[in-house]
């Protein structure tokens, strides 16, 4: 290694230990000195007694600049494989140290970025189905961060359908927020007394049943086609979604209104609202009289079985 290459890395770093942390300050101060002593391995003694998380990433920079100049570049890559595991999103300033460690971090992230992302993506998935919603929320974004960063465009075309599913359960994570912070409606206001004399019975509104008004004989499906489940990709195939849509059947037996009470997969749901305005039923009665009736439909799309 030329004396010269080692004079940028000592300028580097020197000028990166005076941007570190003050916490950091005494232990950091002192490899700094050893470093620009060239007494690398000395210098090396020291991070190993580091154990701040806060710094994490600085002390590993310091360690791989140490084991360069030692000329140990399998294990100065490994420290800098350090910092892509623990903070995938983290960069390097590229003014902080020399355009070797630069190129040398950025070949690691290429190199380590994909399985970062897949590894993300399951995380937020077990908090999407433990409904920890807020923390999937910012799960399912870094998960896109790392798809789209510039140094995983080589992997592209692998990461597709990771990005499209990673959206996909974005989009339902970010609903399912919304709906918990919704307020509950407030109550109408009681309407005013009016005299005596001016008392007029007001016109009746068709009362909307449900499944709780055991009296009531539910409407019969005359046709309510489901539309097909067309996955977007291979890797949305595999999972399974639940959702439930919910229907207003009138007296003469069609859907007046529908409406998603509990999303399932948001492309699919669009469908599923457009197919429902051509269901057809016999409608509910009371005591023979036809009635209108709030449906729930339970919505099932299961893994595919097959191999791809």
């Amino acid at each position: 290694m030329s004396a010269a290459f080692l004079r940028t890395v000592s300028l580097a770093a020197l000028s990166l230990f005076l941007a570190a942390p003050a916490g950091a300050a005494p232990d950091l101060a002192n490899v700094r000195e050893l470093y620009a002593s060239a007494s690398y391995a000395e210098a090396l003694e020291v991070l190993g007694s580091l154990e701040s998380t806060d710094n994490t990433e600085v002390i590993e920079q310091y360690r791989a600049l140490c084991l360069l100049g030692l000329g140990r570049t399998a294990d100065a890559e490994k420290a800098l494989e350090r910092i892509v595991v623990r903070r995938p999103l983290y960069m390097i300033p590229a003014a902080d140290v020399s355009p070797r460690v630069v190129t040398m971090f950025h070949d690691i992230r290429r190199r380590s970025l994909p399985g970062a992302a897949r590894q993300l993506y399951v995380r937020a998935k077990a908090s999407y189905d433990s409904k920890d919603h807020a923390a999937a929320v910012s799960q399912f974004k870094d998960v896109l961060a790392l798809v789209n960063d510039p140094d995983a465009a080589a992997e592209g075309p692998s990461l597709t359908e990771l990005k499209q599913l990673a959206e996909g359960f974005l989009a339902l994570s970010q609903a399912a927020v919304v709906a918990a912070a919704a307020p509950p409606p407030a109550p109408a206001p009681a309407p005013a007394a009016a005299p005596v004399a001016e008392v007029t019975k007001a016109p009746s509104v068709p009362r909307v049943y449900t499944a709780s008004d055991a009296d009531v004989v539910a409407p019969q499906a005359i046709t309510r086609t489901m539309p097909g489940w067309r996955p977007p990709s291979a890797l949305i195939a595999q999972q399974s979604f639940r959702g439930t849509l919910e229907v207003i059947v009138n007296e003469q037996g069609m859907v007046e209104w529908a409406g998603i009470a509990k999303p399932s997969f948001a492309s699919y749901d669009s469908d599923l609202l457009s197919a429902a305005k051509a269901w057809r039923f016999r409608p509910a009665t009371k005591r023979g009289e036809p009635v209108k009736y709030r449906l729930a439909v339970e919505v099932v799309l299961l893994a595919s079985s097959r191999e791809e």
